[in-house]
């Protein structure tokens, strides 16, 4: 899990040395402690977000789960500069879906993301309201997670909360583990949490116990999911993995969980009319991509018309390796005047190594106020 900020100086310095792709986004994140592997498909909800443009194992930083089959929860510190707490552009972050080992390109796919809600009275010194949605470009594939409501109640109290993710394995690592791990450690009432951390808030969190076997989220995790057993046969998402105020793995000492019940209103709100509608996309796709084809060595032509009124854009290329599950060249243009109807074009030299290949891809538009369309996907036919 996260922990309390550092100076901005010496923490900006300690990113840059272990995470040196992702300097520009908010990486103090935790990694599952004292877990086990899980079994392929043991928590088909839980994601990778990435960095753009890199293979997933390369390019992970935090965990998010699966609650719409376009719309991915996360922790607003994923996706919040460090220094300066602006929203990262959703065009520099991926999601991986449907995998459970990170190289292993044969399962799942990597999606673009197209829009980031953070909440808005997310603050970074306090950690509270620590949580975003990310809008896919297209279905995660992957079952969604049902989330807890405030009319439920406090019914993680005294219960097993599990806990999965691909974070540091120990307590200041910076090796992200292969395969998605999973934990389970007793969640403690909001007595228990606030006589074990002082900085623990029940308006805002939960937490979890770290046991004597040092079960835990650290470095890597944060964003992921925190979910207790429903009783019948299922899951349910009571926590997103936040902070720490003492590393990893200590017995006796807490991890703390945004509290999922307190803002369940405003998901549904989002969910609704705020993009993505279990689903669908309430942001009007602005673009629409044709197939094209072009030689192996030779630059393609990526075409795209902009499908509704005057804006000034720029577009977002999004190639994919021929099974769709990973990016493999991203291209933007400049901003610029874009008018409806008008084809306009990226270009790509597409190396020797497709020859012979159908290739998806997906175009994202964005105007200066970084709204986003949803993406817009067709082939490159590699003769």
């Amino acid at each position: 899990m996260r922990f309390r900020p550092l100076p901005s100086l010496l923490l900006s310095s300690l990113l840059l040395a272990a995470f040196p792709a992702l300097a520009s986004a908010a990486v103090q994140t935790p990694r599952i402690i004292s877990g086990t592997a899980a079994a392929d498909g043991t928590w088909p909800w839980t994601v990778s977000i990435e960095e753009a443009g890199y293979a997933s194992q390369d390019g992970h930083f935090c965990g998010g789960t699966v609650i719409a089959p376009r719309v991915v929860l996360t922790a607003a510190h994923c996706v919040s500069d460090e220094k300066t707490n602006a929203v990262t552009a959703a065009s520099d972050m991926q999601v991986t879906a449907g995998r459970t080992t990170l190289s292993d390109t044969s399962k799942g796919k990597t999606i673009p993301v197209v829009r980031v809600v953070r909440h808005p009275k997310y603050d970074p010194e306090a950690t509270t309201n620590d949580l975003a949605l990310l809008f896919l470009g297209q279905d995660a594939g992957a079952p969604a997670l049902k989330f807890v409501t405030a009319a439920q109640g406090d019914i993680w109290s005294g219960q097993t909360g599990w806990v999965a993710g691909w974070g540091a394995t120990t307590d200041g690592g910076q090796d992200t583990p292969d395969t998605l791990r999973q934990v389970d450690a007793p969640i403690l009432t909001d007595s228990g949490c606030a006589s074990r951390e002082q900085g623990f808030d029940a308006a805002y969190n939960i937490c979890q116990l770290v046991t004597a076997e040092g079960h835990d989220s650290c470095q890597g995790d944060s964003g992921g999911p925190l979910m207790v057993a429903d009783g019948a046969g299922g899951y349910t998402l009571v926590g997103i993995v936040s902070w720490g105020a003492q590393g990893c793995g200590h017995p006796g000492a807490v991890g703390i969980y945004t509290r999922v019940a307190k803002y369940s209103a405003w998901i549904s709100q989002q969910l609704s009319g705020g993009g993505g509608g279990g689903g669908k996309d309430t942001v009007k796709p602005r673009v629409k991509a044709y197939s094209v084809s072009a030689w192996a060595g030779e630059t393609a032509h990526f075409v795209y018309k902009v499908a509704e009124a005057s804006h000034v854009t720029r577009e977002t290329l999004y190639v994919l390796n021929r099974a769709g599950t990973r990016t493999i060249r991203t291209i933007r243009s400049a901003y610029g005047q874009s008018l409806p109807g008008t084809r306009y074009q990226l270009s790509w030299r597409i190396p020797y190594k497709y020859e012979g290949q159908r290739l998806p891809y997906c175009i994202v538009s964005e105007d200066k106020a970084h709204n986003k369309s949803a993406a817009s996907c067709a082939y490159v036919r590699v003769k």
